[in-house]
């Protein structure tokens, strides 16, 4: 089944992030809005170097069309280099990466921001999280809090 067509699903990270790297955490990103757009970090993204290996925003309030940006890293996610440091910006580019959904305007609503990171630790070498979040824009296109 390909995951993009699950109602109402978070683009099934939890599924991807079990099934590709393994990782059983799961960390909250911070929401805020950065040049003209909305950006996402956690401190573990501050502070390490990562990758990104599927993630993307969708609607949580829609019946359809409910994927607004989604990315895929197709392939052995084992041959990425740690390359990313700090946020990740709403429809930004990544290396070695596929982008299954380009980003649209986001409308006035709430969204589910989720995305399946690789990144380096120094205590454990190589690891991995699902990183979510909710965020509302109004109906200028702002930011309005989660």
């Amino acid at each position: 089944m390909n995951p993009r067509y699950l109602p109402h699903a978070v683009l099934s990270i939890e599924l991807a992030c079990t099934a590709v790297t393994g990782c059983s955490e799961s960390e909250t990103l911070e929401v805020f809005s950065c040049d003209n757009s909305i950006c996402f970090t956690a401190p573990p993204l501050s502070q390490t170097k990562y990758y990104v290996h599927s993630g993307g925003i969708s609607r949580s309030d829609c019946d359809n069309d409910c994927i607004y940006w989604e990315v895929l890293t197709p392939g052995d996610d084992n041959a990425i280099n740690y390359q990313n440091q700090g946020e990740i910006k709403y429809g930004q580019s990544f290396e070695h990466i596929q982008v299954t959904t380009p980003p649209r305007a986001l409308k006035q609503g709430r969204y589910n921001v989720s995305f399946n990171i690789g990144y380096a630790s120094s205590l454990n070498g190589k690891r991995g999280a699902r990183f979510s979040a909710t965020f509302t824009v109004d109906g200028n296109g702002n930011l309005t809090g989660s």
